[in-house]
This record gives structure tokens, sequence and C-alpha cells, in this order.
């Protein structure tokens, strides 16, 4: 059984106010009732009691009965917690979608920013290079290329294969350079990628030297500065280091096996 105290805060969480909750639950115990004796039951002042009532009533929580004098009837509890809480999960999906839009919003505006002017950025721990490469594939249009060592790859690549799955859906072309791995290394729901006509992988030996990169559009690289963690990396649109890394993925991409 929950305390009048515990009663009033349950309700203040669904979206009311601390004086509305009184009011709400003054009203609900009294059953029907004036706004002098629901504002001595709910300890409020009288010269507020109506303008909440007034708010309750516009929240369809309370009626108002026109008599002599005017009386107050609430909604029953389980039928108005009930209202508050599917208001509340409105509420929330709402400002759920305001919040994506926001930070997809701020996120491309701040990447066009740093993509008109050249720029050098240093992620220091995986996870932020991880969500780094998911937001760059998400707005790549032509290509995607990666070298990824053997120490990285089920980390980087295979583990994070629903967003490259995503971007192949688009009609987006990934290649990838890495070195051979068994095939129960790499996850069973990322196999279908080795299928798409636009997923290219070409292997190298396990002794050859390879540091990790991934090139988006041929505009932006990140570069492993790592294999340790926290990994870090370097991300920049610098056209000329683009263009070295273009021309080291293509040396590695056409090296014989």
């Amino acid at each position: 059984m929950l305390s009048h105290e515990e009663a009033v805060q349950t309700i203040v969480n669904l979206g009311m106010t601390v004086l509305q909750a009184k009011v709400y639950i003054a009203l609900a115990e009294l059953g029907t009732s004036t706004g002098g004796t629901t504002a001595k039951a709910a300890k409020v002042a009288s010269q507020d009691v109506y303008r909440i009532l007034s708010e309750l009533q516009e929240k369809g929580l309370i009626e108002k009965i026109i008599a002599k004098p005017t009386m107050y009837k609430a909604t029953p509890i389980k039928e108005g917690l009930s209202m508050l809480l599917q208001n509340k999960k409105e509420e929330y999906i709402e400002t759920e979608k305001q919040a994506k839009t926001m930070a997809n919003n701020f996120y491309e505006s701040k990447n066009q920013n740093i993509l008109n002017k050249s720029a050098f950025v240093i992620t220091s721990e995986v996870t932020l290079l991880f969500k780094g490469h998911e937001k760059l594939a998400d707005i790549t249009k032509n290509s995607i290329e990666a070298i990824i060592p053997v120490k990285m790859n089920k980390k980087i690549f295979f583990q994070n294969s629903p967003f490259a799955k995503r971007t192949i859906r688009r009609g987006v072309k990934i290649r990838v350079v890495t070195q051979k791995v068994d095939e129960e290394s790499i996850p069973r729901n990322s196999k279908s990628l080795l299928k798409s006509p636009l997923f290219e992988i070409r292997y190298l030996p396990k002794d050859s030297e390879q540091f990790g990169m991934f090139i988006f559009d041929r505009q932006e690289v990140t570069l492993a500065m790592s294999e340790k963690k926290p990994m870090p990396s370097l991300w920049t649109n610098n056209p000329h280091v683009v263009k070295l890394a273009e021309n080291y993925f293509e040396n590695m991409w056409n090296k014989p096996k």
C-alpha cells in the first residue's frame, strides 16, 4: 500500500504538478465535492484550488457538475492513471523521435562543417570508432574500402556487419583486404555478406604487414594508430592523406597472394 506522499509522487512522475496530484487524489477519495471542501482535503489554498480544478478538467481527470453549489467529480484513479500513463508513453515516443532527428541533424551539420575544411580527429576508444564507422557508412553513397588485420577483423568488421548490410542494400560497393581466417571465426549472421555481388574480399598471407584503415566515398579515412586497446584511430578528410590511403589500399588489393 502506497503512502499518501508516494501516491502523490507517482502521479507527479506521470506528468502532473504536486498541487494537481494532491487535488486529484483528494477529489478521488471524496468522490464528488465542492471546490472548498476539496481544497481543505488536499491542503491546498482556496485561491489556488479552482485554477487547479480547471487544469484537471482540461486533462480529462475531473468533471464539473453545474449545480448550486458547483460540484466536481474525479475520474476513478484506475482510469486516471491509465490515461496519464498513455499520455506519458506518447510523450516519450514523440520526444524519442525529436531526439533522434536532432542527433542526426546535429551529426550531419557537424560532419558537413568538417567536410568543408581539412581536419584531423583522433578517436581514443574503440566503441567510438565503431559508432563513427556506422555513421559514416550510413551516409556513404558509392564505396567503402577497408584493410583489416586478422587481429582486428572480427571486432571491427564482422561483428559490426549490420551497418555493412544496410550500406550494401543502398547499392554501396564494399571491398575488404584482410588475412585469411577460418570460416568458424566469422559470425553466422555475417556470412551473407560474402554472397553479395557488391561485397568483395581478398585475403593476404597471415604474415603480411597491414594496419587497419577504412575509406568512405574516397573522401574520408580512418587509420588505426594501434591494434591494442583502447585502439586509438585517426579520422581525416585531408585530400592528400585520403589519396595516400587510396593508393595504399589499391596496392594491397592488387598484391599477389
